[in-house]
């Protein structure tokens, strides 16, 4: 398989690679703070979709944060996919530019 700029390397356990439209199955977009405090943002089935969504999300909060509210601050979102067997594992990170970067 060679990599694409969105291919993620680690997709051990799953049984296909990791392309910006390729549909995951069960998956959920999560955005961690420095500190690895944790919320979920959305389910989504494509990377390509979770990289919208992301941008959404990263905007409202920038706009909750400029408005007072208390919200957590984006340090990286991460695409968490059943794998085989049907364990959840991390398949594909972005950092706070929303650039694709390397999954912790």
């Amino acid at each position: 398989m060679t990599p694409t700029k969105h291919t993620q390397r680690n997709t051990k356990g799953l049984s296909f690679p990791i392309q910006p439209n390729k549909q995951l199955g069960l998956a959920m977009l999560i955005v961690e703070d420095e500190e690895r405090n944790y919320e979920p943002v959305a389910t989504v089935s494509t990377i390509g979709e979770a990289r919208e969504i992301a941008a959404y999300n990263l905007e409202m909060r920038l706009q909750q944060t400029e408005q007072g509210e208390d919200v957590l601050c984006p340090f990286r979102y991460k695409v968490w996919a059943q794998g085989g067997g049907g364990t959840f594992q991390i398949v594909f990170a972005m950092d706070d530019s929303l650039r694709p970067c390397e999954v912790e």
